[in-house]
């Protein structure tokens, strides 16, 4: 396996395990099995990791732009065309690609944080019952 290949792996895996937290649980829902209640609360475990799984994603991916942009030798003969360019611009467009897979996954749990800040003006909670005349 190539090691563009390996660095573009190792970006999407850690940006799903960066954003499992948040994600996970809405996964879960998605497929019906939210219910479970513990499940979807031990994807809480990787909060604490979520901005060291970010710096390795984002470390993926420069390794992964160094070894795609870098200046190579060619060692083509003369007169033909080599045929690693093709193979090139696949690449390009692979990391382009994951790129953005990869940002989307990390910014989603951004994304879904509500905003904490402002304090709810009453917290309690209340109890009304209505009584309704005719009603059987």
């Amino acid at each position: 396996m190539e090691k563009s290949t390996l660095t573009n792996v190792g970006a999407v895996v850690t940006a799903a395990l960066g954003s499992l937290c948040c994600v996970g649980p809405l996964v879960l829902a998605g497929i019906g099995v939210a219910g479970l209640g513990t499940v979807g609360s031990a994807f809480s475990f990787f909060e604490p990791y979520q901005s060291y799984f970010t710096g390795l994603a984002v470390l993926f991916l420069g390794v992964g732009f160094f070894l795609t942009y870098r200046k190579r030798e060619e060692n083509c003969a003369e007169g033909k065309a080599c045929a690693t360019q093709g193979s090139l611009k696949m690449r390009k467009v692979g990391l382009w690609a994951i790129t953005g897979l990869t940002g989307l996954m990390l910014a989603v749990p951004h994304l879904l944080m509500t905003d904490t800040s402002t304090p709810v003006a009453d917290a309690s909670l209340e109890t009304t019952v209505l009584a309704l005349e005719g009603m059987t």
